[in-house]
């Protein structure tokens, strides 16, 4: 294979020791950008010829934030909920789309129209009042000694390889008495199964390996204005695959969903998450059990701002956190 440290060529070339060029296999130096010019080239022993030249390049090398200009409108519109500040900007070229007259960039009180003033910011989802759920009951609390669960002795585990005998991870290799997280925090368990972590029942603190969206958002995004979406989210920084980006939360209920989706349909903006319709374990679900929805259109967080997209970038997860019914699995 031609990738590999220490290759030596079957031809017996000579490496090229020109300035210009980069060891092979070292990651660029932070300010490099684009490629070598063919000026460059000149310099180089004439007996030598430059078949291929190779760079690794790591997240640390991506040039972070918009591509262009961006007034920001509000710097953090959890205002404080979040442990990261998420930003609320707009790209030069559409702040005139917003509709806005004297507006002070360093003011946050700027009018009906701005985001963030249309929904109460929570990091955690409401029940509604009409459920009348006996959350204490439902809940599994693993008895692990340490402030911090290990795998081979974890309940949640013990009960994960019971429900799912076959679960495999990303690469294809069996989960059983494992964490569903890397030691990371980036999700290996393969999509189609529910993920069960621990709770505040369990004796581990929130540093335990198998807590992972309780500790909320953890990357740098933005909610930005689009140009003919309304508002969207983009990434502030590269995020690996598998990294915990939100959850969605908004209120848990039941009653009168369909009313509600039909109304916010007419309006042009739906907020409803089915929470039915996205377990991946069907053999879950009850037969005529009553359908549970997030509304987040009142009380919300960052997710709700998320756009549909033909060829999307985050995937929804199930995971058991409050209860082991499926039905109120957090996304």
């Amino acid at each position: 294979e031609w990738h590999q440290e220490k290759f030596v060529c079957i031809n017996g070339c000579k490496p090229a020791n020109d300035s210009d060029f980069l060891p092979p296999l070292i990651p660029l130096p932070n300010g490099f950008e684009g490629h070598q010019s063919a000026d460059s080239l000149e310099d180089v022993d004439e007996e030598l010829e430059l078949d291929e030249c190779h760079y690794i390049i790591d997240s640390q090398h991506f040039k972070k934030g918009p591509t262009q200009k961006a007034s920001v409108l509000c710097d953090d519109l959890s205002f404080g909920k979040e442990s990261v500040p998420i930003a609320c900007v707009v790209d030069e070229g559409l702040f005139d789309s917003l509709n806005i007259s004297g507006l002070s960039f360093n003011e946050q009180n700027a009018g009906p129209s701005m985001p963030w003033e249309n929904f109460t910011y929570v990091t955690n989802s409401l029940l509604d009042q009409s459920l009348d759920l006996d959350v204490e009951s439902m809940q599994l609390g693993c008895t692990c000694s340490n402030s911090t669960c290990c795998p081979e002795t974890c309940d949640h585990v013990y009960l994960f390889d019971n429900d799912y005998e076959d679960a495999r991870d990303i690469y294809g290799k069996p989960m059983r008495g494992r964490f569903p997280y890397d030691d990371k925090g980036r999700i290996i368990l393969e999509e189609g199964y529910l993920v069960y972590e621990c709770n505040r029942m369990c004796s581990c603190n929130k540093a335990c390996p198998n807590r992972v969206l309780q500790k909320g958002v953890r990357v740098t995004l933005e909610v930005f204005k689009t140009e003919n979406k309304g508002w969207g989210i983009r990434a502030g920084e590269p995020i690996l695959s598998g990294t915990f980006v939100c959850e969605y939360v908004g209120i848990l209920g039941k009653q009168e969903a369909n009313n509600r989706l039909t109304r916010y349909g007419r309006d042009g903006c739906n907020y409803m998450f089915n929470v039915d319709s996205h377990i991946n374990d069907m053999s879950r679900l009850i037969e005529g059990q009553a359908r549970y929805f997030i509304d987040a259109s009142k009380y919300g967080n960052v997710s709700r701002f998320i756009n549909h997209s033909c060829s999307p970038n985050l995937v929804n997860r199930q995971v058991l956190v409050d209860s082991m019914d499926c039905h109120r699995a957090h996304i």
